[in-house]
């Protein structure tokens, strides 16, 4: 059902693109980043109850190119490089003592967003987004640290598929500085719907991607919109 909803969406996105292309360009081109709040969510709970899995603030910037349909409607894709993860906290005994151990897991993707925005307002644009985004896996990698202090990292990219993809939802505003440069602020989340879990996983559960960015930028454009 998940990736069905997935093909209608990316058809949809693609039919408006290719019906855009046909007529007057009209882009409007962009730079954002900044930091995000990132998580793995595991669909089915695990038997150990001494385990904790805290959200990671992490960091995401990229290229967006928008393609102006109408006056107030637009398409929006990018280009972007995300850190996404989590933090994972044990509690166990070693037959000699307690040990408090941490361990950070390490997501890098680049991210190809496809979506559709509605724009509000006259001076200052009010804008919601929504679509789809495409991610690939650059590395995965893991740094742990025990209650003396004994570090590691590791590469840990065999245990993540190479290919991520889910729901894209924003919210935020544009303002106008120049004639045609403006500054944008978004609070835009990636919802994963596909396992991204190469290897099995306690109880079958899947894992699911999901981050929260909060986007600062600036755009250019080009044409008259």
């Amino acid at each position: 059902m998940k990736k069905s909803l997935l093909t209608v969406i990316a058809i949809l996105c693609v039919g408006l693109f290719s019906s855009a292309v046909a007529q007057q360009s009209k882009f409007v081109f962009g730079i954002n980043g900044g930091p995000n709040f990132t998580s793995l969510l595991y669909t089915k709970k695990f038997s150990v109850t001494d385990e904790k899995f805290v959200p990671e603030i992490n960091f995401t910037g990229g290229l967006s190119v928008q393609f102006m349909l109408q006056k107030n409607f637009s398409l929006i894709s990018g280009f972007a490089f995300e850190r996404k993860g989590q933090i994972f906290k044990e509690t166990y005994h070693d037959g000699n003592a307690i040990v408090n151990f941490r361990e950070r897991v390490d997501l890098n993707y680049f991210n190809l967003p496809i979506m559709c925005r509605k724009t509000f307002g006259k001076t200052i644009n009010y804008f919601i987004d929504g679509g789809i985004y495409l991610g690939y896996i650059i590395k995965a990698s893991s740094i742990g640290v025990d209650s003396d202090g004994n570090s590691y990292k590791s590469d840990i990219s065999q245990y993540y598929k190479n290919f991520d993809s889910g729901i894209a939802l924003g919210i935020g505003l544009s303002i106008p500085i120049k004639e045609k440069v403006s500054l944008s602020f978004e609070i835009r989340n990636y919802s994963g719907l596909l396992n991204i879990g190469a290897t099995p996983v306690e109880n079958d559960s899947k894992i699911l991607n999901n981050s929260t960015n909060l986007l600062l930028g600036i755009t250019y454009k080009l044409g008259s919109i």
